[in-house]
């Protein structure tokens, strides 16, 4: 009786220890400050166009610039759902994905991956090519793409077809103010006159434009249109609405 009891002890302490074994593998909890670090951070093509761009200050989303019957760009943003990701170490495997409309989209991968690193993030993508529409230009397609900070400008080839490695266009700080007046100019129909950009050390630079105001008394105010901060090929925030913008577009 006494040896009936002491190994029901036994296999009680087994499964007492199993169940916290378990309880101590519990996968860890994703959290948006995971990935604010690399925010901006960017994949060019061959021709150094810009084709995906992440956005990380508010969960996890990635631009996409498609050609559908144009050669014009169209920017797609796609919302990765971190609820349902897996994370293992600083590798992100996906499983919920959404379009800027809302649909799920998820059906279109049959897998899709990020890999966080010091430098880079690497999306490997294996697509389910039945569900293509609109052609390679208009989808994200089989294979491997490095994304880099902007200022790095480093794109890798999927790997579909030719390996090569690319640089989209870099702007110096006034260039890329007097494209930002440009783009104000192009969204609202008047240009503010002056601009200030503030390297911010991180390969982002913060762009405001504004005008100096004469208040009638010997006093100026200054009067600011908006603010932009963007990677040094113009793509970034309009940091007054929180919305996506590429300067050179």
């Amino acid at each position: 009786m006494k040896k009936i009891v002491s190994m029901a002890a036994v296999l009680m302490l087994l499964v007492l220890s199993l169940a916290l074994a378990g309880c101590g593998a519990k996968q860890e909890e994703k959290t948006d400050s995971d990935y604010e670090a690399y925010d901006g951070y960017a994949y060019y093509q061959a021709n150094g166009d810009l084709k995906y761009s992440l956005e990380t200050k508010d969960g996890l989303k990635m631009h996409c610039f498609f050609q559908e019957d144009s050669p014009e760009y169209v920017e797609e943003v796609y919302t990765i759902d971190l609820t349902t990701a897996d994370k293992q170490d600083n590798v992100l495997t996906v499983h919920n994905v959404t379009d800027g409309d809302g649909n799920d989209i998820s059906s279109q991968f049959k897998s899709l991956t990020y890999t966080f690193e010091k430098d880079q993030v690497t999306m490997k993508v294996q697509r389910d090519e039945s569900t293509l529409a609109g052609g390679e230009s208009g989808s994200v397609m089989t294979g491997d793409y490095v994304f880099k900070e902007a200022s790095a400008k480093s794109g890798a080839s999927a790997s579909s077809g030719s390996a090569s490695s690319a640089a989209g266009s870099s702007y110096n700080t006034d260039e890329l103010a007097r494209a930002a007046q440009d783009y104000y100019r192009a969204q609202n129909g008047y240009c503010p006159p002056e601009y200030n950009v503030t390297d911010n050390g991180n390969g982002t630079y913060t762009i405001q434009l504004y005008e100096t105001v004469d208040n009638g008394d010997g006093t100026y105010h200054t009067a600011t249109s908006a603010w932009y901060t963007v990677n040094a090929s113009g793509v970034g925030t309009n940091d007054t609405t929180g919305e996506s913008v590429n300067l050179m577009q």
